[in-house]
């Protein structure tokens, strides 16, 4: 709707000249936006970035399984002991 009362308010050459600048000054940016988000999705899928996230959980599950056989290791020797004292 906006955009009809922008071309209804236009009276002069001068508005239609002005209008078609802003216009292409909006396409330029779409355009560097567009380009933008292209070059940042096709970073996503570089070897090295997938090698990155692959890193990343890999090291996230090896400190998970370390922290989960610790603590039932201490719980195994809490229980060991519990039993010894009994």
């Amino acid at each position: 709707m906006t955009e009809i009362n922008r071309f209804k308010k236009m009276r002069s050459f001068q508005d239609i000249k002005l209008e078609k600048a802003k216009l292409r000054y909006e396409m330029l940016l779409a355009e560097k936006n567009l380009v933008k988000s292209l070059n940042y999705t096709s970073g996503l899928f570089t070897v090295g970035a997938i090698m990155s996230r692959f890193n990343r959980g890999l090291n996230t599950a090896l400190k998970t399984y370390s922290f989960i056989t610790g603590f039932l290791g201490r719980k195994k020797k809490q229980y060991r002991n519990e039993q010894i004292d009994e």
